[in-house]
């Protein structure tokens, strides 16, 4: 059964915690005690917000790597300015189990594609023009290819995260289905993984009927704050 612990941290400053600062908050916060990941391995440590709050998440092996560096986070400035500190903390001891009725979910900045999924992307998908444009940073898509393609990505993604944090489940024993209504943005976020310097980011609606546990997230960056996984 999987450990997870969630704090959510504060700083003294008033105002709302940005997006394109989660990288820093989550050096800022880690310091020097983050585990030595390889590149391709899930990552047991994440930072991001939720309801317009900062929180830092740590799973099995990391929640002891949070408590190292949540002991002197007051010690720490984010940006040479803010006074971080931890608030509420939150143990969640899951398992991953399915019911009978489906559960909905939503993603928040998922970073689905890896190279290969980028390359099939261009070539195969985004040349049948399949969507509109919301404004100038955002499209909605129509295209049954691409909510094919992301569906078999996100079924990837979550077999790839569960063995992770070491629950074994069946490809027979669950489903997914992503719901009309996907969007897409250019992320600003260079990554390894990535085939091109700004890749695609999307926000979906899916149902399951696996009741997924809180706080973390699926595919590429999820440590600094991208595809994190919100119950409906």
């Amino acid at each position: 059964m999987p450990i997870i612990k969630a704090i959510l941290i504060s700083h003294k400053n008033k105002g709302k915690p940005h997006f394109p600062d989660i990288k820093a908050y989550h050096h800022t916060i880690y310091a020097r005690n983050l585990l030595n990941y390889h590149a391709t391995e899930y990552k047991l440590n994440q930072t991001k917000i939720i309801n317009d709050q900062l929180y830092t998440v740590g799973i099995n092996e990391g929640v002891k790597v949070l408590d190292k560096s949540i002991k002197t986070l007051s010690k720490r400035r984010f940006k040479n300015k803010k006074i971080l500190y931890p608030g509420k903390s939150k143990i969640i001891k899951d398992s991953i189990a399915t019911q009978p009725r489906p559960f909905l979910y939503f993603i928040n900045k998922w970073y689905a594609f890896k190279k290969e999924d980028h390359r099939y992307y261009q070539s195969e998908i985004e040349p049948q023009n399949d969507f509109e444009y919301i404004n100038k940073k955002t499209r909605y898509w129509y295209s049954d290819s691409l909510h094919a393609f992301l569906e078999e990505i996100l079924y990837r993604d979550i077999l790839y995260m569960l063995g992770y944090i070491d629950i074994l489940a069946s490809e027979s024993s669950f489903y997914i289905s992503i719901q009309p209504g996907i969007t897409s943005q250019i992320s600003k976020h260079s990554h390894r993984e990535s085939q091109d310097t700004f890749p695609l980011i999307f926000d979906v609606y899916f149902t399951s009927n696996l009741v997924l546990p809180s706080f973390l997230s699926i595919g590429n960056a999820v440590s600094i704050g991208y595809g994190t996984l919100i119950k409906v």
